[in-house]
């Protein structure tokens, strides 16, 4: 359907009937509200509402130097051209203004502003705005970092400011650190297994592409989340040659555990150690359910199986973070469900455990927030959380648009 857009507005400059199509910044914004509409609220839906195809069929066949002569108009007919209003046909009955004005409001909300963006660091209580303190630089707060350190970044993976933070954390940790040291991505998305270890390899320092990757590792049916949520943070990686390590337990052993239980694997070759007696991750586990085995639980024993198919799975990664620090060493930025980061019980407690003679991973938590519509410097959250939360927590605004995409 993009296309179809696309192709209509290119062939419809006709100089005989005064009409011309003017590429510029207001039209361009029209098309990127299209083109996130379509991405991340109805990514599979088939437009069949006739008030979406009339307002189509009217915003191609208006005069474009009328339509230009409002970016409130432009940007109106674009939302409601391409079905970002979605209304009933009842609506045609308000004037067109007014479905644009509608459209254009509700097409406003799915906006992110880049600049709602501070860490919170809690060791000094200070504010840093990460466009500049991330910077190569002596004002970098990355200069402290030691040589070996292992950051773990905790996500909410369908944020998209979330992932463009990551990405910014990964393009700041290479600019920051000295070249012969190595600079490493670990991703729970990937399993670390063998089968995925090589399919990350031949995607880095190979020919294979995103598409050979995502079919190699089998993405949709072992993460199922979008890959272009993280192709950003990929496609630098292979840019620079930096090797990703898969992290995660694969799916068939976390569901068997959900099923039968961890009893008959623990001690098995090549089985993590897994440590079931940490009394404050289980009261966590407890208050927040993550996953839908432990949402789904109506029973103590199923809970109880849920937990241990969510701590494997966090033994796993810090045993795959593990033995990869002590094979090459240097900086390791990981990145995960904020589940396994947070008050650093979950991955970084037990990375600790593995690595007793490397610094404590750093731990990093991206957090949603209220914004002052009126000083937007700093978030509106109370009372801050200390150090035995995180390092730092990264303020954005909260998630926009359908959680559930």
């Amino acid at each position: 359907r993009r296309l179809i857009f696309w192709r209509s507005m290119t062939a419809m400059p006709d100089t005989s009937a005064g009409r011309v199509f003017r590429v510029n910044k207001t039209c361009l914004r029209a098309i990127a509200l299209v083109v996130v509409a379509r991405i991340f609220i109805w990514p599979h839906e088939v437009v069949t509402d006739p008030f979406v195809l009339r307002a189509f069929q009217s915003f191609l066949q208006n005069p474009m130097p009328q339509i230009a002569s409002s970016r409130r108009r432009l940007l109106g007919s674009g939302a409601a051209a391409l079905g970002l209003l979605h209304q009933p046909v009842a609506d045609l009955r308000d004037s067109r203004p007014a479905q644009m004005e509608s459209a254009l409001a509700q097409a406003s909300k799915l906006i992110y502003d880049p600049s709602l963006s501070r860490i919170f660091e809690t060791a000094t209580k200070l504010f840093h705005n990460p466009s500049h303190r991330l910077e190569k630089g002596s004002a970098s707060l990355l200069n402290t970092f030691p040589d070996n350190l292992i950051i773990c970044m905790g996500e909410e993976h369908n944020h998209p400011r979330h992932h463009a933070a990551e990405f910014s954390m990964l393009k700041a940790l290479r600019d920051n650190t000295p070249q012969h040291l190595p600079v490493s991505l670990g991703l729970e998305m990937f399993d670390g297994t063998q089968d995925h270890a090589a399919a990350l390899d031949d995607f880095v320092f190979g020919s294979d592409s995103l598409s050979d990757l995502k079919r190699r590792t089998d993405w949709d049916e072992t993460w199922g989340w979008r890959i272009s949520h993280w192709a950003k943070l990929l496609s630098f990686a292979k840019a620079n040659r930096m090797r990703v390590v898969g992290l995660n337990a694969p799916a068939k052993v976390s569901d068997f555990v959900e099923r039968h239980g961890i009893s008959g694997l623990l001690g098995r070759p090549r089985f993590p150690e897994v440590d079931l007696s940490d009394k404050a991750h289980w009261r966590r586990f407890l208050a927040s359910r993550p996953g839908l085995a432990a949402a789904r639980a109506t029973t103590i024993s199923e809970l109880a199986r849920a937990y241990e198919a969510q701590t494997l799975r966090e033994e796993w990664m810090a045993q795959s973070i593990a033995a990869h620090a002590r094979e090459a060493g240097g900086r390791i930025l990981t990145i995960m469900g904020r589940n396994h980061v947070v008050e650093r019980h979950g991955v970084p407690n037990r990375i600790q455990r593995r690595l007793g003679d490397w610094p404590a991973p750093f731990t990093v938590l991206l957090q949603g927030a209220e914004w002052d519509p009126k000083d937007g410097s700093l978030p509106k959250c109370g009372k801050f959380p200390d150090e035995s939360h995180a390092d730092w927590l990264w303020y954005m605004e909260h998630l926009k648009g359908c959680p559930t995409n």
